[in-house]
């Protein structure tokens, strides 16, 4: 089985990497109800990753599929992390 290639990283100011997470992540955490140990294995991230998204996502109020569905990736990776990553 092909491995998907890891999700584009930057640095969050204070040196530590972050993977680029967006829809499909939270689609698996809010519509397909999958663990966090099952959506790390399906991107390539460790679980700690996917732990941080969900919190993000929590303290962004992006906290269901409903209100994720519709946010394109920039908008939604401006609301977890306060930037855009440039692609």
């Amino acid at each position: 089985m092909v491995q998907p290639p890891p999700p584009p990283t930057r640095s969050d100011g204070d040196g530590k990497t972050i993977h680029a997470t967006g829809q499909r992540d939270l689609r698996q955490k809010w519509f397909l109800e999958r663990t966090h140990r099952e959506i790390a294995r399906s991107v390539g991230v460790g679980v700690s990753t996917v732990s941080d998204l969900a919190k993000r996502a929590r303290s962004a109020g992006l906290d269901c599929w409903d209100v994720v569905e519709p946010l394109g990736e920039d908008d939604l990776e401006q609301r977890l992390y306060g930037v855009a990553l440039r692609r």
